[in-house]
């Protein structure tokens, strides 16, 4: 825990509450509301029925963006005073240079889960008002802050399908507010 940055103690707190809970969950789309100091999060209902891939949450970022109907059972599900959104989800990393190099020139569809130096990892990708994170942790060891925008001096964000459809789903929380 930092102590002085209230979101980030809450999202290592999530994650932590999760790595109590045990591996092999299911992914959760957690829908993050503050109120003055302190934050609070729901389980969104959009994934219960639904296997998270980057492609649903992409799919549902065009749907919301393009159909009023879509946007409309979107809000709905996730509520009111949304601050942002966060994805607690399980998967496979490779993290040696050669393992790395590997995959990368692998032809294979899903090359790391597929690995022989695979590792489980959970990671948790938040957007929140102008800010990403992303905490990772290996399976047996401690969560670690990957990347926090708050300390880019350059202004930078979080890239990849998953972070990039979060930010486009809390835009339209926000441009619909």
């Amino acid at each position: 825990m930092t102590g002085k940055d209230v979101l980030m103690d809450f999202l290592l707190a999530a994650e932590a509450a999760a790595d109590r809970q045990g591996w092999d969950a299911r992914p959760q789309l957690l829908v993050l509301r503050r109120r003055s100091d302190t934050f609070t999060a729901v389980n969104s209902p959009l994934l219960q029925r639904h296997h998270v891939l980057p492609e649903f949450l992409e799919n549902l970022t065009v749907a919301t963006a393009v159909n009023a109907a879509a946007r409309h059972r979107f809000l709905a599900s996730v509520g009111p005073n949304v601050h942002g959104l966060c994805l607690l989800n399980e998967g496979w990393g490779v993290f040696d240079s050669e393992s790395i190099a590997q995959v990368a020139k692998s032809t294979e569809r899903r090359p790391i889960s597929r690995h022989p130096s695979r590792r489980e990892v959970r990671t948790l990708t938040a957007v929140v008002a102008g800010r990403d994170l992303y905490i990772q942790r290996i399976r047996g060891g401690a969560a670690v802050v990957l990347f926090d925008s708050s300390s880019s001096p350059f202004g930078c964000a979080l890239q990849g399908r998953i972070p990039e459809a979060l930010r486009g789903l809390v835009g339209t929380i926000h441009n619909s507010a």
